[in-house]
Formats: C-alpha cells, structure tokens, sequence
C-alpha cells in the first residue's frame, strides 16, 4: 500500500472491522472505526468520517479515542461552515 492510499486503508480497516467484531471486541471495533472516520475525513467524506467516528465513540467502553474524536468531529463541523471559529473565552456577541 502506498502511503496516502485511502482507498486500500478503508479496505484493511473494513477487514479488521469484521474481524474486531467476530472477537466482540468493543475496544477494537472503536478503534477500527475510530481509524475509518479519520480515513474518511481526510478524504473529504465528512458525512461518512461523522458517522463512524459516533460509531466509535459508542463502543469506547473505555473512552480512549473519545476526545480525539470529538476534536476531528468540531474540525468537520469548522470545514463545513456548521460553526465559526473563535478563540477560548471570547463573548458570542
């Protein structure tokens, strides 16, 4: 695989995804799909990277990837205009 090649990334994470699934392995299922959303989004699939990052996080028995991904989630949200940017401790008005 070549590197930047998303197509076959999404390919190896799906495979591991059904694997991490056989095993019942939430852990492993939040981070495969934790995997495929950043894929996603770096693809521009933002619709795609939002649902498998949720997805995600509802398997993270132990929140590991839960911040990261609510970080990736408010980056999609800034790219698709669905907020504005403002620093910390700034009024709204």
């Amino acid at each position: 695989m070549e590197q930047g090649d998303t197509t076959a990334s999404l390919s190896y994470h799906q495979a591991g995804l059904a694997l991490r699934r056989q095993l019942n392995d939430q852990t492993g299922v939040a981070t495969v799909l934790h995997n495929m959303g950043l894929t996603a989004h770096r693809m521009g699939d933002y619709e795609q990277a939002i649902d498998w990052l949720l997805e995600s996080i509802s398997h993270d028995e132990q929140e590991n990837a839960l911040n990261y991904a609510h970080l990736v989630l408010a980056q999609i949200a800034l790219a698709e205009g669905r907020c504005k940017w403002r620093p910390i401790g700034v009024n709204r008005r």
